[in-house]
């Protein structure tokens, strides 16, 4: 997600009031607003002047602004959605005799708010993987039994054992469940089962996560006698070592997934050879780290659905820990609805058919599995039209998924889907926004 600085710098407290009545208004221009000037408003604000303004009242027709200082009551420009809190950018047409000011940017509160927990959480955000060797090595390693109290090990093992198994996910309301519970869609669900029950809200990912960041504050706090929540926000800002720095300034792309291998746990040492547990209390601080990390990293996610859903291209970012007997895999699902690609239709087919057209969305994957290295796939979906593209970066993986092809076809035929296209091709995929202008067909071949 992009995120812009905001313009100017913020508004000081209002100092004095000015007002207009709704018969001061400029019916010539829709974004140009008259406000009465008087002799300091004439000293300060010259023609041309950029000025920033917050919207502290919105009616259908007037809005009382703070205009770096002064208030003021303007007539509203027609056709803008404004609300109280949303920031303006205004220039200075003329200072007399009466104060007109043009409308140039909108800032609008919702996306101040998101702005601002983007600031928040990008610095704190850290990958998934170093969080998930070591509540594997809590919940498997026996070495690990005496490195935290009962508590903690409990919470570990109830996130370990909750996450979904390989063979589960082949059966699509098992895929759809664990999606549901991945904690993307956490707040969601605290809705939807507020309205009508259904998901178990003690599996969801979030709430785990969020029951052994608890477990780990109390326990810091019983070892060190500090207030937790001060000694989470001191824990939140320690670095454990240099991977851990380079993990929290890792940023999240809204296109193309990120295939992420497995590591081993931090919380034991020399773990190629004989584990040798850490002190408790730095374990427990790096554990609550890497915890509150991901949990920063989810909300980002939630953070890119919001503004993709804001330019009606809805987007959702999921990043999916799959148990198997060899270890933790991640899975990294970004599904976004694209524009849909027009039937080739003469303008006489076009005007008789007027029909809507269906959506089209695409699914973008990326895992880093043991003997097969990053592999990326791109999936595109137009009513029962499919189009499945494979990168691989290995070259033995890249001739193995091409033997399979014609097999993954005919599966997908069978299910009932008409196959545009499926290749595999050695390297990493085109960015996201030239995939989405990509037609699921080529009509040139």
């Amino acid at each position: 997600m992009d995120i812009k600085k905001l313009s100017g710098q913020p508004l000081p407290p209002p100092q004095r009031s000015l007002s207009t009545s709704k018969s001061d208004a400029s019916p010539r221009l829709a974004n140009t607003m008259p406000v009465p000037a008087t002799a300091t408003t004439q000293a300060l604000w010259q023609s041309g002047q950029i000025l920033q303004a917050l919207v502290l009242k919105a009616s259908p027709e007037q809005l009382l602004l703070n205009i770096q200082g002064a208030q003021a009551s303007v007539a509203r420009p027609p056709a803008l959605p404004l609300q109280a809190g949303d920031k303006l950018q205004v220039k200075v047409i003329k200072n007399a005799p009466l104060l007109q000011l043009k409308l140039i940017e909108v800032q609008s509160a919702t996306e101040t708010i998101t702005r601002r927990a983007l600031r928040n959480n990008l610095p704190r955000q850290q990958t998934l993987p170093p969080l998930l060797a070591n509540i594997e090595y809590l919940s498997r390693n026996p070495a690990a039994t005496t490195q935290f109290d009962k508590a903690i090990r409990i919470a570990a093992q109830q996130i370990y054992y909750q996450l979904p198994g390989i063979e589960s996910l082949r059966q699509p309301l098992a895929l759809k469940q664990a999606l549901e519970l991945s904690g993307t869609f956490f707040e969601s669900n605290i809705k939807a089962s507020l309205q009508t029950g259904g998901l178990n809200l003690q599996q969801d990912t979030r709430t785990s996560l969020l029951r052994l960041s608890t477990q780990l504050q109390y326990y810091i706090a019983s070892k060190t006698g500090m207030n937790r929540t001060a000694q989470a926000a001191t824990a939140r800002l320690t670095t454990e070592s240099g991977t851990a720095i380079q993990s929290a300034r890792t940023t999240i792309s809204s296109s193309n997934p990120v295939a992420q291998a497995g590591v081993s746990p931090s919380l034991a040492q020399n773990p190629g050879q004989q584990a040798v547990p850490q002190s408790s209390l730095r374990a427990a601080e790096q554990l609550l780290q890497q915890t509150e990390g991901v949990l920063a990293r989810l909300q980002i996610h939630q953070l890119h659905q919001l503004k993709s859903e804001e330019n009606f291209r809805p987007s959702w970012s999921v990043e999916l820990p799959v148990r198997t007997d060899q270890g933790i895999n991640l899975f990294d699902l970004r599904i976004q609805r694209e524009v849909p690609f027009s039937p080739p239709w003469t303008n006489e087919e076009g005007r008789q058919h007027q029909q809507v057209l269906s959506p089209r969305w695409s699914v973008r994957l990326a895992f880093d599995l043991e003997g097969l290295g990053p592999v990326q796939v791109v999936i595109g979906l137009q009513d029962e039209q499919v189009s499945v593209h494979f990168h691989a970066e290995d070259v033995q993986t890249n001739t193995l998924f091409n033997e399979y092809l014609a097999t993954l076809g005919s599966r997908l035929r069978h299910a009932g889907l008409d196959v545009a296209g499926i290749d595999c091709q050695q390297g990493q995929p085109k960015p996201a926004a030239e995939i989405a202008n990509t037609p699921l067909v080529d009509e040139q071949v």
